[in-house]
């Protein structure tokens, strides 16, 4: 089985490589590879890429993720989150080949408390939402087979995120304000990645399978309690910080003065994965503990 994978520098992208090249003949691809194009500004150069490798399956990890500097670089978002999936799509569908796209929470408006289920209306806050919403209904449109995962607060071992810079503050600052009333789910990028395998291996068996599915751990939060915890866990294993969880403010969103507005509820339901994939999935501080360890470990 070959796999096609756009993004292979992102997160997700390093750790779709380190699992799935275990199971199949993976041609992992960025904005910079030589061999074949991996820059989604290039629809032509991508297109090709398809034609060359002809794939079972392709899998795009790949996004433009800049939220507030999207509401300025609308072009390039839409050209990267929703023209290149529309066009993957589509050179998917001309070779049958099964096509894996990963979205957002962003696409809904965030209100009310419940968890957004994927039938759900959408109607995204800001041009990221915007831009990853049209990204799904154009691969919807096209007919292809596609699974589209829709997530949610993703952190890894690798690259920049809420982990990672929770904890750099915590060894350089002695406070800090951390909004307090958006609630969501940490997602790890382990998590998508065995999900996507899963996923992946009973599509060949079952076939009928493909649609659009929430992947989140089970239970919900603030980003201000998420600090607390990467805090308290960081302290407990070891490292040097300057901040006491105790210095770590609520503040609401509306003081933060972001460009883009952002969902109060991210919470999502990822029950119809757990019941067509028969899985129960863990609850998020597991996953966050072990990247905490392999941070203070360095490897």
């Amino acid at each position: 089985m070959k796999i096609l994978l756009f993004g292979k520098n992102g997160q997700l992208g390093h750790e779709l490589i380190e699992k799935l090249s275990k199971k199949a003949d993976v041609y992992a691809l960025s904005r910079d590879s030589k061999d074949y194009c991996g820059d989604l500004l290039d629809e032509a150069g991508i297109a090709d890429s398809v034609a060359q490798i002809k794939p079972n399956i392709i899998i795009n990890a790949a996004a433009y993720t800049k939220v507030d500097l999207a509401e300025k670089e609308i072009s390039e978002a839409f050209k990267v989150n929703a023209n290149a999936p529309a066009r993957l799509a589509s050179e998917a569908k001309k070779i049958n080949a099964l096509f894996v796209h990963y979205s957002t929470d962003y696409v809904f408006d965030g209100s009310g408390s419940k968890p957004w289920v994927e039938g759900d209306k959408t109607s995204p806050l800001n041009i990221y939402g915007k831009s990853k919403l049209q990204g799904e209904l154009d691969i919807i449109n096209s007919r292809c087979r596609y699974f589209i995962i829709r997530t949610s607060w993703v952190y890894s071992f690798h690259g920049e995120n809420f982990v990672t810079k929770i904890i750099k503050l915590a060894q350089e600052k002695s406070t800090l304000d951390i909004v307090s009333d958006q609630i969501g789910a940490p997602t790890s990028t382990s998590l998508l990645a065995d999900a996507t395998l899963l996923m992946i291996n009973k599509v060949d068996l079952e076939g009928k399978l493909e649609g659009v599915y929430h992947i989140v751990p089970r239970g919900s939060l603030s980003w201000y309690e998420f600090a607390k915890f990467i805090l308290q866990t960081s302290n407990d294993f070891g490292f040097h910080n300057k901040l006491e969880v105790n210095e770590i403010h609520p503040v609401l969103s509306q003081v933060q003065n972001q460009t883009a507005k952002r969902p109060l509820n991210s919470r999502m339901s990822a029950l119809k994965f757990e019941k067509n994939f028969n899985v129960v999935l863990p609850s998020w501080e597991n996953d966050v503990k072990l990247l905490i360890n392999k941070l203070k470990l360095g490897k």
